[in-house]
């Protein structure tokens, strides 16, 4: 509660964002969208995205969630059997 003549500068990011970035880097690793973090967070895409230009240290923390999230997809792909059922029989 901000007392009378004082500013209270808390903001949504300051609420449903930075406190819940364990959370973020749970739900990338998980392998969530964009769209499904924003539903989470209760907060629009376009605001996610303004956040992500305006607080460099989150931008740089997703992006690096998210590359962890790319490796571990690319190497999976690569550790992957072919598909038997892929290759016509003749």
């Amino acid at each position: 509660m901000s007392r009378k003549g004082v500013t209270n500068n808390i903001t949504k990011r300051d609420t449903h964002v930075a406190l819940r970035l364990s959370d973020i880097k749970k739900w990338i690793l998980e392998g969530a969208t964009d769209r499904e973090i924003c539903e989470r967070l209760d907060i629009s895409h376009d605001t996610w995205y303004r956040y992500m230009k305006e607080y460099k240290i989150q931008s740089d923390l997703v992006s690096m969630w998210k590359s962890v999230m790319d490796s571990r997809v690319e190497k999976a792909k690569k550790c992957q059997p072919p598909n038997a059922n892929a290759y016509p029989f003749g």
